[in-house]
């Protein structure tokens, strides 16, 4: 999910309890109160506004088809190198020697 959403919806939350304690609460002196006497809950609600129009308007970051184009290129690329042999085979590591002889045909009591 993206991350300015899930802001907004806390800053909305947060400016939206801030106005209703603000309404609420009544007394000589006013409680979480800005430099004009505005309630901080409206500079919530403006983050609020802020982070969700932000988010709505962020495009999904998908990668570009040449990207994943090249990216497979590579891989083929990779697999072709992997498979194919650098050059000739080294001598000291043939382990190809003759086979060994089939087993004698016929039951095992006639063998011996």
């Amino acid at each position: 999910m993206n991350f300015n959403l899930i802001l907004g919806v806390i800053w909305l939350a947060a400016g939206v309890a801030l106005i209703a304690y603000d309404a609420a609460a009544s007394g000589p002196t006013p409680h979480f109160r800005g430099p004009y006497g505005l309630s901080l809950g409206w500079l919530m609600l403006l983050l609020a506004g802020y982070n969700l129009l932000r988010g709505y308007m962020q495009k999904p970051r998908r990668p570009k088809r040449d990207d994943l184009h090249e990216a497979l290129q590579a891989r083929l690329r990779a697999r072709r190198e992997r498979a194919e042999p650098s050059g000739p085979p080294d001598p000291n590591f043939m382990f190809t020697d003759e086979p060994a002889p089939p087993p004698p045909e016929g039951p095992p009591s006639e063998q011996r």
